[in-house]
């Protein structure tokens, strides 16, 4: 089930009580609009509630996921500054469950956003000493795109996550 798009295999635990565990325990977890999703986005009144939806969708794979890890943690759809707080407790998640890839494609399909209306990587991740206390030790690949980082953020990921490939 590790292969299966997180979506087929969610979709197999209606068939059995004994699939629900298993995906419930993937390493792998990559949670994609879609291309329906994508083109109803692009309709300005349903851009508000599709984009709740999909922040449904992920809150729920996190709160039933039960493995100790996750091995890769892909996020691609179109969200910005609005959906901050959703996407600062996904990263509690990553940091939680020692990820080893994380991808932030908050501009799927976007061609250009504003940084003023990019997500902001949170600031309250950083101590008042200027050190992060997010805990990406085991972090290996990075790939954030509609993301504003602020250089103290940069430079403490890339000093406390000694696996990054560069």
């Amino acid at each position: 089930m590790s292969l299966m798009p997180l979506k087929d295999a969610v979709a197999t635990g209606i068939l059995s009580k004994r699939s629900i565990s298993i995906w419930c325990n993937l390493i792998h977890l990559s949670i994609d609009g879609g291309e329906r999703l994508d083109k109803i986005i692009k309709i300005p009144m349903l851009r508000d509630p599709v984009q709740s939806m999909y922040i449904r969708k992920v809150n729920s794979v996190i709160k039933n996921h039960k493995g100790p890890l996750v091995q890769e943690f892909r996020i691609r759809f179109d969200l910005d500054c609005g959906n901050n707080r959703a996407i600062d407790c996904w990263l509690q998640f990553v940091m939680n469950k020692k990820v080893q890839t994380l991808e932030l494609d908050l501009m799927n399909h976007v061609k250009f956003r504003m940084p003023a209306n990019s997500y902001d990587f949170p600031l309250h991740f950083l101590t008042e000493n200027g050190r992060i206390f997010l805990e990406l030790h085991y972090l290996k690949k990075l790939v954030l795109k509609g993301v504003n980082v602020r250089e103290a953020i940069l430079r403490n990921i890339l000093t406390t996550s000694p696996h990054l490939d560069s």
